[in-house]
């Protein structure tokens, strides 16, 4: 009877823990099969379940950094909860492929505050032939091609511009009605 009980204590310790395990799934986005090579981006949906939303920061937090050691993400774009199955939560991100990947049953997020293992569904990443080591990431930022003096000096001259079309009309109708008058 004290072994029973000793474990149906164990049981009632430790089943929250084995029932609130997580796991995940990444896979493109549009669900097809793709063959990338390092470089490529890819649109990737990452599915959690039993949902939890503080995963979502979690990857928010991993933005401009790697998942996995194979994918680089860009942008995490938004997240939802599965149509089909409440207790699962989707995030997309836009990423891009750093490291060759082959089919494995699954790799391991150390998301600091437990591990959770992740299938990779649908993604085959080659090595590129000739690569050097290091793959190196740049940042692009775009900037407006003229400044607010420009616009301030666009609309300044647009005013002149018009003042003068009005100047000259308004004197072209005084000398028409001039001509008109003085005949």
């Amino acid at each position: 009877m004290k072994k029973l009980l000793v474990f149906f204590g164990f049981f009632i310790v430790f089943s929250p823990l084995s029932f609130s395990s997580i796991e995940g799934i990444v896979q493109p986005v549009d669900k097809k099969e793709k063959k990338l090579l390092l470089g490529d981006s890819i649109n990737l949906k990452i599915s959690f379940w039993p949902k939890d939303l503080k995963l979502f920061e979690e990857i928010k937090k991993l933005e401009r950094d790697r998942f996995l050691n194979i994918f680089y993400i860009l942008d995490v774009k938004k997240f939802e909860i599965s149509k089909n199955n409440y207790d699962v939560i989707n995030i997309f991100v836009k990423a891009i492929v750093v490291k060759p990947y082959k089919k494995t049953p699954f790799k391991i997020w150390n998301n600091s505050i437990q591990n959770i293992p992740i299938e990779i569904r649908k993604i085959l990443v080659k090595d590129l032939p000739k690569k050097n080591k290091d793959i190196f990431y740049y940042s692009i930022e775009y900037k407006k091609i003229y400044s607010f003096k420009n616009e301030i000096l666009l609309i300044l001259s647009l005013i002149a511009f018009l003042y003068l079309m009005l100047k000259f009309f308004r004197v072209k109708k005084i000398k028409e009605i001039k001509r008109i008058k003085d005949p």
